[in-house]
């Protein structure tokens, strides 16, 4: 699912908001994402997961196909390891995760899925 598709569905479902809102919030949501790793820290989304950052040392690279070897600097990395609660839904027949979000006893799992066929 792409940002703008994302906001789509948000908007589809909440006709109360404009678009242009939706979207705005939206990229402001993955914004205060960025800029926080951007500083260090971490993004602790209960229900979703969390996002944290990784170093990778600096390391030896080898291409196989010149047989050139490289030295790779140190970097750091993005890294999202999710909750508990959405390996769980994840790991469920579909129609079950759904029924289980719409019946509330997700609440705190803000998602924005796909309905099954058949759901309204």
């Amino acid at each position: 699912m792409t940002k703008s598709a994302l906001s789509l569905r948000i908007y589809r479902n909440q006709k109360k908001l404009r678009r242009q809102i939706v979207e705005d919030a939206v990229s402001l949501f993955f914004n205060e994402i960025t800029s926080a790793l951007q500083r260090g820290q971490r993004v602790e989304l209960r229900g979703l997961g969390s996002f944290s950052l990784r170093r990778r040392p600096c390391r030896l690279a080898h291409n196989p196909k010149t047989g050139v070897t490289k030295n790779v600097d140190e970097k750091t990395m993005p890294f999202f390891k999710a909750s508990k609660q959405l390996q769980e839904l994840i790991n469920l027949p579909p129609s079950s995760a759904w029924e289980r979000v719409r019946k509330g006893r997700e609440r705190r799992l803000l998602l924005v899925h796909s309905q099954p066929d058949g759901f309204v």
